[in-house]
């Protein structure tokens, strides 16, 4: 997670401290639930749902999640 971290840190923005701190008990819930791939699909589906983002919005975030290598790969 600390690869995560300091690529994230190069986006040149910081979330507010209570964000950060939900989004670190969400994942750690998630996580902890050892969910299988297809309903860790679902979680992940639900979230882009909720935050109304569209298809080409999608792939827009996903492209600068690449472009700064973000994703901390196992």
């Amino acid at each position: 997670q600390v690869n995560v971290k300091e690529s994230i840190d190069d986006l040149d923005t910081t979330l507010p401290q209570s964000v950060e701190r939900y989004l670190d008990r969400m994942v750690n819930q998630i996580k902890g639930m050892n969910l299988n791939r297809k309903k860790e699909i679902l979680v992940l589906a639900r979230v882009i749902d909720a935050m109304g983002m569209d298809k080409a919005e999608l792939m827009r975030y996903i492209q600068k999640i690449k472009q700064n290598d973000i994703l901390n790969k196992k």
